[in-house]
């Protein structure tokens, strides 16, 4: 809806500036949307087996596993989308697109958490809720879209879809925590254990790269994105994963 209204409130060079950071950030979904498909029969399976545990488990890790990734790629489309945009298509393009990106980012992180608890209500046979959640969401969500895309154009649409993915997020997980039996700030402060350690060190290693002030595209660039990014799977490796994780890993691998 946000961008019907972006084109008939301002131009369609307005939704061009929207639409292609929206399409960028819509990629980090694919991991998510893979993962859901895998978890709904497993909680299923658990449910029918009254593993309560077990789903509690479940529903824990994919949360967290999701944060591990989807972090990794927020923190870099935050400090690097920008210089990406100015390489792919130009400079005015940059110039007009790279805050809509920033705020779509972050956006996107908040939305892959929202998928285990999608996957958990929809499988634990109460998909009504979900249902209900998102027609109460559309209510406030596009005339709150038209007035923040009057005001703030692509910016307020950005905003638009941020908070409706925050507050679809938080209406689910408090779902399914409800349904799962599991205290929503316990959750949340055990995902946030694993993640924040990991994530601050993405951060902060984009932020020592990004202030070198390399060309985005040279081959010393390249090499230090490419270390910060092993740098951060060892932090998840150590910091993320707890022994149970690291154990399947290593049984995946040399099976």
């Amino acid at each position: 809806i946000e961008k019907i209204f972006l084109t008939a409130l301002g131009s369609l060079s307005t939704l061009t500036y929207y639409y292609i950071p929206y399409n960028l950030t819509s990629k980090l979904q694919i991991a998510p949307s893979a993962l859901s498909g895998a978890i709904f029969p497993a909680f299923s399976s658990f449910q029918a087996s009254r593993d309560d545990n077990a789903n509690r488990q479940l529903y824990f890790r994919s949360t967290l596993y999701l944060a591990l990734f989807s972090a990794f790629f927020a923190a870099f489309v935050l400090l690097f989308g920008g210089d990406f945009l100015r390489v792919w298509i130009g400079e005015d393009f940059a110039r007009r697109s790279t805050g809509v990106l920033s705020v779509l980012a972050i956006a996107g992180f908040i939305n892959a958490l929202a998928w285990p608890s999608l996957a958990a209500i929809q499988s634990l046979g109460k998909p009504h809720v979900s249902a209900a959640f998102h027609t109460i969401e559309a209510v406030f969500y596009v005339p709150a879209a038209y007035l923040l895309i009057a005001r703030w154009g692509g910016m307020g649409a950005a905003a638009a879809w941020l908070a409706r993915a925050a507050a679809d997020m938080f209406l689910l997980q408090f779902a399914a925590s409800r349904i799962l039996k599991e205290n929503l700030f316990g959750f949340y402060g055990k995902v946030l254990l694993r993640l924040i350690p990991a994530f601050a060190a993405a951060l902060a290693l984009f932020m020592f790269i990004k202030y070198r002030g390399l060309p985005f595209t040279s081959f010393a660039n390249i090499a230090l994105l490419a270390l910060a990014s092993v740098l951060y799977c060892v932090m998840v490796w150590f910091w993320g994963f707890d022994s149970t994780m690291r154990r399947a890993v290593n049984v995946w691998i040399y099976r």
